[in-house]
């Protein structure tokens, strides 16, 4: 954090925030728990406004500044955590993302939130527990909105 900080603030401008998220994961993916160490698997932004989000794997520091800042979090169902990575997805734009197939229920949570989904077939990849997020890598786009504070 000590060499990207001041990159970021250059980069983004004084209204940057960073906020450590601490997550109880020590591994990649805890299958018994849905948990993580790395934040890709525990928290997705959906849109502006509205973020997926696995409780039982983000810090409480992290869940009240989301909350106080009007953001929308959309809980993933746990049994879809556990055994499909259901926060670990692509966002295309605001309000557009992929997300695991087989993550039902978490997609009709996402969807009854305004959010479009697309949904990928990703069982055989995900059984080599690789997040989507992690096989796309990132894509570059132009700046998009952003929430004003």
């Amino acid at each position: 954090m000590v060499q990207l900080e001041p990159v970021m603030r250059r980069a983004c401008g004084a209204d940057l925030h960073i906020q450590k998220v601490y997550t109880p994961g020590v591994t990649y993916g805890d299958r018994r728990t849905g948990t993580s160490a790395h934040t890709d698997m525990i928290i997705m932004p959906l849109d502006i406004d509205k973020v997926l989000v696995y409780p039982a794997g983000l810090d409480v520091d992290t869940c009240a500044w989301l909350w106080s800042h009007g953001y929308t979090l959309i809980e993933a169902a746990p049994e879809e955590q556990m055994t499909h990575d259901a926060c670990n997805g692509v966002i295309l734009e605001p309000g557009l993302v992929l997300m695991h197939r087989e993550a039902g229920e978490t997609i009709g949570r996402v969807r009854a939130a305004g959010v479009e989904v697309i949904a990928v077939d990703y069982s055989e990849y995900n059984r080599m527990a690789g997040g989507m997020d992690c096989a796309t890598m990132q894509i570059l786009r132009d700046p998009g909105p952003r929430k004003l504070s």
